[in-house]
């Protein structure tokens, strides 16, 4: 997602694929998969286990192009299974050299410039009311295949000023240009949500994504549109969070002069996600993400904040991007996990020992998942160009491997929570 960083020094995106091709013949026998996916034992009967958290695919609706094209996005994301889909709604603002607003808006077509004017579209009413029928259509689709929910709001640069959204000066109830952050996205995905309401769905809303600055620096603005929002799609089915970066989560900003207001705000909060690009020496293991949500949660303490709420984990953002270059090497890579390649721009799981790299990935956090994950209720895969295995944003970069065993999970997740029991071979 070109703008979405997990380290912060340059803006990029995140999402991991490879093809489906070579090692597939041998593989598909279920003791090689074990083995090749490091399987943990299944629990002896009668030992607890904690129920697994499915991993779900996300629809990337990162440009208008993409926006109108959101039914089709939704039914490759549903063949991921795990009975859920987060829909990544993407809008753009102009910014200053200070990284405050200018004006409000969304690029036509994300594949092209990101800096020509002709690529961006201001905000106006018409472009609301577009985001909200579209938006409303995508999300009873989802609801129509039996899927629950997750929506998480992105803004990105547009314009000759280029940064991370997590460094944007942005008071959510500011206006610009006629629009404020609230009126522009946080208004029209709550119509969405009301409009699209069906019994026995859920939805989860995280009021804005990556925007560590913003919050931190207007705590206030963000407890009123909270409590606005809730008022808005009043329902026992709707919860409401935010979604901060696994580190650097206030973007700069002090923590300390708004410490009360900050606690106010998150135990309000029904989930806190987290964009899960925590840097990792290989092979990775499930206590990767047991220490992304540990340091979270520490660097939240260290600066006085412990909310009171008991909210949930979300891993809002999970993705093992290749390297952002041809021929980044597997330590490389693990190094930053939150550079990557837009479809297009070259595939780096081509290599085995790159394949062998994101297997282990994804093997480590389906165990951390199965049964690890003490505090997490929801895990998305950033589902774009190299950072996602499935296939869902581009086939190329699909791993078969990957998506067979992450398919046996989400079965196993949705029949613990029916009730039924399922083996981790099946």
């Amino acid at each position: 997602m070109s703008g979405h960083p997990g380290d912060h020094s340059v803006a990029v995106p995140c999402v991991a694929n490879h093809p489906r091709s070579p090692l597939r013949a041998a593989a598909v026998a279920a003791a090689g998969c074990a083995l090749l996916f490091n399987v943990k034992p299944c629990a002896a009967q009668g030992e607890s286990r904690l129920r697994p958290v499915p991993l779900c695919s996300s629809v990337m609706l990162l440009d208008q192009t993409r926006l109108r094209n959101a039914e089709a996005l939704v039914d490759r994301a549903a063949l991921t299974g795990g009975g859920r889909v987060q829909f990544v709604v993407n809008l753009h603002a102009e910014l200053t050299p200070a990284l405050t607003v200018r004006r409000y808006g969304i690029l036509h077509d994300r594949q092209k410039s990101w800096t020509a004017a002709a690529n961006f579209r201001p905000m106006d009413t018409e472009l609301r009311h577009e985001l909200r029928t579209r938006l409303t259509r995508a999300i009873r689709h989802a609801h129509r295949l039996g899927l629950d929910v997750a929506i998480l709001p992105h803004l990105d640069a547009a314009g000759e000023v280029q940064e991370w959204r997590n460094l944007f000066d942005v008071d959510p109830l500011a206006t610009h240009g006629g629009y404020s952050y609230a009126t522009s996205m946080v208004g029209p995905v709550a119509h969405a949500i009301v409009d699209s309401n069906t019994p026995g769905r859920r939805v989860w809303f995280a009021l804005s994504g990556e925007m560590g600055r913003s919050l931190f620096t207007y705590p206030d603005s963000y407890v009123e549109l909270l409590a606005t929002t809730r008022r808005q799609v009043l329902a026992p089915s709707v919860s409401l969070g935010i979604s901060l970066n696994f580190r650097d989560i206030a973007g700069g900003a002090s923590y300390s002069t708004r410490r009360a207001v900050l606690n106010s705000f998150l135990s309000k909060c029904d989930f806190v996600g987290i964009s899960c690009y925590r840097p990792f020496t290989p092979p990775a293991t499930p206590q990767l993400f047991a220490n992304t949500v540990g340091a979270f949660r520490a660097e939240l303490a260290e600066q006085g904040l412990n909310p009171t709420g008991r909210w949930k984990v979300h891993l809002s953002e999970i993705g093992l991007g290749g390297g952002d270059q041809a021929g980044a090497s597997a330590a490389e890579a693990a190094a930053r996990p939150w550079e990557g390649m837009p479809t297009g721009r070259g595939n780096p799981w081509r290599r085995p020992d790159m394949a062998a790299l994101r297997r282990d990935y994804y093997g480590a956090l389906l165990d951390y998942l199965d049964g690890e994950a003490k505090t997490v209720e929801a895990a998305f895969m950033w589902s774009e160009g190299s950072w996602e295995p499935m296939g869902v944003d581009a086939p190329e970069y699909a791993d078969s491997l990957v998506f067979d065993r992450v398919r046996r999970h989400n079965r196993r997740a949705t029949n613990a929570a029916a009730g039924t029991r399922m083996d981790r071979d099946e």
